[in-house]
């Protein structure tokens, strides 16, 4: 063979063996890539799901124990618990609650602390932040049927 056409072929199956390894790594490393971003989504994802779980217990927490503020069907004898459990869920919900939902809480209390405010609208908006935050996004039909009742 003549030694151009083997120089040739040599370096047509170096720039071919070159191009194919290139292509592996980028594959390989694209791969492995690919698969920090979906273990790190999938993190994410899981800290998404406790944080929701999370408020939605302090909510409910929080609902029961502003029954206090806002009904009579709380006895006698529970109403000191019920009203321990509204503050200390209140506490709570300025560490876990959204910008809106506190807000909301802050008026409702307000509302309680002020005669002649309505704290049953408080109460109302309270709960579509709430339910706002926990991405139920029927909210504003929610808080306009809501009844409260003793």
């Amino acid at each position: 063979m003549n030694s151009a056409l083997e120089a040739g072929l040599i370096n047509a199956l170096i720039n071919a063996s070159a191009t194919i390894l290139v292509g592996f790594g980028v594959y390989y490393f694209g791969a492995k890539k690919l698969e920090a971003i979906k273990s790190e989504l999938s993190i994410v994802s899981q800290q998404r799901l406790e944080m929701l779980k999370r408020k939605r217990e302090i909510y409910e927490d929080l609902c029961k124990g502003l029954q206090f503020f806002i009904t009579d069907r709380v006895e006698d004898a529970d109403k000191s618990k019920v009203k321990a459990l509204a503050l200390e869920t209140y506490d709570k919900l300025s560490l876990w609650g959204s910008d809106k939902v506190c807000d909301a809480a802050d008026n409702f209390f307000k509302a309680v602390k002020s005669p002649g405010k309505d704290s049953e609208e408080e109460y109302k908006l309270l709960l579509s932040a709430m339910r706002e935050d926990l991405n139920q996004n029927d909210s504003t039909e929610y808080k306009r049927d809501y009844q409260i009742v003793s």
